[in-house]
């Protein structure tokens, strides 16, 4: 059975309405191997410039925005499934990381970090003396 195209079945937004911009906590996988943190962070919709990374110790903050579809002047829209807004996750680490080595690439709407850990929080060998 099909539904009617109309404004009730479809999500119409009423001329003038306002949306509001929307927070999404992204979906993550990570793991660690070999003194890293990989990340992978699911946010489709955005792009490079619109991704901001912030490390301060072990905090780890993550933003990015989903820019909004933009209409023709003269249309109005009739369904809007696809949200606009921003994606924000925050992460305390387990350990802190060397900053300068912190890799990001985004690709297919996937945000993957890759940190390596600071050589002062690997653990050491100590060697024991006779005494």
């Amino acid at each position: 059975m099909f539904h009617p195209f109309t404004p009730q079945n479809w999500g119409f937004v009423p001329q003038g309405s306002v949306q509001k911009k929307r927070v999404i906590t992204p979906r993550v996988r990570s793991h660690v191997a070999n003194d890293r943190i990989v990340l992978e962070l699911e946010v489709p919709g955005t792009r490079e410039d619109l991704v901001e990374i912030e490390l301060q110790g072990q905090e780890l903050l993550i933003r990015a925005e989903r820019a909004s579809f933009e209409l023709p002047e003269e249309a109005r829209p009739l369904m809007r499934e696809r949200f606009s807004g921003n994606y924000e996750r925050q992460f305390e680490l387990p350990w802190e990381v060397e900053e300068d080595s912190v890799e990001a690439t985004l690709k297919q709407g996937i945000l993957k970090l890759t940190l390596l850990r600071s050589r002062d929080s690997r653990p050491r060998k100590i060697q024991v003396k006779a005494g």
